[in-house]
């Protein structure tokens, strides 16, 4: 095998995917379905539905779907037009090894997801069968839910398909009797009224936060997808549509069971047993998908190749897996409701960056279609990012307005005027005459 073929080995963790190696509709559909129809958004559906009330609710997770999917939009086409992963593209707005910045963070907030699902999967299984913390059936369940959870992000994104065919169905059907409870056994929960504690665009920066990890990787995903035009029909649907259906099923469950946890709401709906093994499939498609971009994200340039490509993916699978174990033994599902804001403002930065170098510099789009990154490290990404990071978190931390839309502006305006005033070589002649 030559060093060419050998590179190109597995799910091309360091070089784009060719059109050859390109996956049919169909197939990258159930996936990024999969990767959508998930715990994670119930999760972020309850935690919203516990804070308002249903009819206040819908807005604020419509608004939350609609923002996301917009930025999956920005992020995505640039994976299917370039073929590469969030990682490579990560190496044109922060440089080639500026990019470990947003590399890490990826990773932490991947990892954070399969701790957290992990836990509240293991927990609701334990309380079925009676096992007690630290007893020897509760690590026995840990473990063992912890490595089905981690297999088939280590074997390729086609093992992750394959769970993905039964996952989607049963998240729907799960979906089908919240709304028929809600309909049609207890409808008075539409109408149940309090006043909440925090305010409606902290709502929305917990929405958002929900799922704006998901769209700065989504390039992991739709750079499978041949064309544009396949990968907007599959982005509407699924992180349009089945965003929104889900963050809306969380919320009904929520004001049916007042609990935010989805194993909790099924119990109070008098479903627990049945309902569990649906749930242990969509919390399987979370964590595997979680797991896999941390790996994709952390094998790629300026981390050294171990042998090729697919070798080094998996290595780092095992690692981050292990320190997602560590994670959910700390047991970060007892801070969701700090996790969720903070997601959105420790990740809106590097989502800000990207659409604005790739969107907002039609010359700068020439590098992506060479692959020749032309910085070691973009300091105004950088600037960018900490400033994001800190306006998001301080006026998160005082009800200033939504965190996630504060640190989303604050983070592209200030990488625009630096890449448009400061930086004015920012592309230069030589690297797009040198291409890949």
């Amino acid at each position: 095998m030559s060093n060419e073929e050998k590179q190109q080995v597995g799910d091309s963790a360091r070089s784009r995917v060719s059109m050859s190696r390109r996956l049919g509709f169909g197939f990258n559909f159930v996936n990024l379905a999969g990767f959508i129809l998930v715990i994670s958004s119930l999760l972020v559906g309850g935690t919203v539905g516990t804070s308002f009330p249903l009819s206040q609710s819908v807005y604020i997770l419509l608004f939350s779907a609609l923002t996301t999917v917009f930025l999956a939009f920005m992020i995505g086409i640039i994976g299917t037009r370039t073929g590469f992963s969030s990682a490579l593209i990560y190496r044109y707005s922060y440089g080639t090894k500026g990019t470990l910045l947003p590399n890490i963070v990826m990773a932490i907030t991947g990892i954070g997801w399969f701790a957290l699902i992990l836990n509240i999967t293991r927990d609701a299984f334990a309380g079925m069968v009676g096992a007690q913390t630290q007893d020897a059936v509760w690590w026995i369940i840990t473990i063992v839910f912890a490595l089905l959870f981690m297999f088939p992000a280590f074997k390729s994104v086609k093992w992750i398909g394959y769970v993905n065919w039964v996952a989607s169905p049963v998240i729907i059907l799960i979906l089908i009797y919240v709304f028929y409870y809600s309909l049609v056994e207890n409808p008075s929960i539409w109408s149940k009224t309090f006043t909440p504690e925090i305010s409606v665009l902290t709502g929305i920066t917990i929405g958002v936060g929900g799922w704006i990890q998901g769209a700065a990787v989504i390039s992991d995903f739709t750079r499978f997808l041949k064309n544009g035009k396949q990968a907007i029909v599959a982005l509407s649907l699924t992180f349009g549509l089945l965003v929104f259906i889900q963050f809306l099923g969380g919320a009904v469950g929520a004001a049916a069971a007042g609990d935010w946890n989805i194993f909790n709401i099924l119990t109070a709906l008098g479903v627990s047993s049945l309902a569990f093994i649906g749930v242990f499939f969509g919390s399987w498609s979370t964590t595997q998908a979680a797991l896999y971009g941390s790996s994709l994200t952390m094998s790629a340039p300026p981390v050294p190749m171990i042998k090729n490509q697919e070798t080094t993916r998996q290595i780092l699978t095992i690692f981050l897996f292990l320190v997602a174990f560590i994670g959910s033994l700390v047991g970060i599902d007892k801070f969701i409701n700090w996790y969720l804001p903070f997601l959105s403002y420790v990740v809106a930065p590097i989502v800000a960056t990207v659409i604005i170098d790739y969107w907002a510099f039609p010359k700068r789009r020439l590098l992506y279609e060479k692959g020749k990154p032309d910085k070691t490290i973009n300091i105004g990404a950088y600037i960018a990012w900490v400033v994001g990071f800190v306006v998001g978190y301080y006026t998160n931390a005082h009800e200033i307005g939504s965190a996630v839309f504060n640190s989303l502006i604050i983070s592209a305006l200030i990488h625009y005027v630096w890449m448009r005033f400061v930086d004015t070589k920012s592309v230069s002649a030589n690297a797009l005459e040198k291409g890949a």
